[in-house]
């Protein structure tokens, strides 16, 4: 009997170790996710303050309208397309209307977003109700989600050539270089625009009007003065006397 007792109380303390065990691993992880969280956080923050304050220096140094759009989810895209439309403007004398196109599919994107996830709702709920309206359900979730991908990689596109168009006003020697970056480490790419709020190399200079040409000032000739000799003058004075 004592011998059982023996073996029960090892396996007892076997199980409780490795009960510690787990939840001393359970914490490490815990640990280890929450301080990636947090860098997570703070690199997010600070990138997207350095995006913000870029985009909002170079729309206020061009005198675009309503900077402060920078700061603001969506309303950033509408800035970046001013500043695309307006360097195509400047340099190149197009007119286009990219801030619209950004605006547009943003604010579409948003709405695909909440009726693909309606569906999904609906489809779960129905399910159980009817099997042809879980079905039809089914395939309204996955035409939005094809719809849906459609249209966030249109305004992947378009926000890469407003960025582009951005790059090439600011720096044009490294605007393909910078646009190549960003879309394979998009992370960097707050960075460039950060870096390059304070450059318009690419940016048409304003013309100077010519300088007005002095028109010569034409001075009054002196009038001639006819000056008579004394003789002169006597003999035109003296007149022939007639003899008697």
């Amino acid at each position: 009997m004592g011998n059982e007792y023996f073996y029960a109380d090892d396996s007892i303390g076997i199980i409780g170790g490795a009960e510690a065990g787990a939840v001393g691993i359970l914490g490490a992880f815990v640990l280890v996710y929450m301080v990636i969280m947090l860098f997570a956080l703070a690199y997010a923050i600070t990138t997207y303050v350095l995006y913000s304050l870029g985009l909002y220096t170079i729309a206020q140094r061009r005198r675009i309208s309503k900077p402060w759009l920078a700061w603001i989810p969506v309303g950033n895209l509408w800035l970046l397309g001013s500043i695309s439309d307006q360097y195509q403007h400047m340099a190149k004398g197009k007119v286009t209307g990219r801030r619209k196109i950004l605006l547009g599919l943003s604010v579409a994107t948003v709405v695909i977003y909440f009726v693909w996830l309606f569906s999904m709702i609906l489809g779960i709920v129905l399910a159980e109700a009817s099997g042809m309206a879980a079905a039809g359900s089914v395939l309204i979730m996955l035409l939005g989600l094809l719809v849906f991908f459609g249209i966030v990689i249109t305004l992947a596109v378009f926000e890469y050539i407003c960025y582009y168009d951005l790059y090439c006003s600011c720096d044009p020697n490294n605007g393909a270089l910078f646009l190549v970056l960003s879309i394979i480490f998009s992370g960097i790419m707050p960075f460039f625009v950060f870096a390059c709020r304070k450059k318009d190399k690419g940016m048409p200079r304003p013309q100077q009007p010519a300088p007005v040409a002095e028109m010569p000032v034409k001075t009054a000739e002196p009038e001639e003065v006819i000056i008579e000799t004394e003789g002169e003058f006597e003999n035109e004075q003296e007149e022939p006397v007639a003899d008697a």
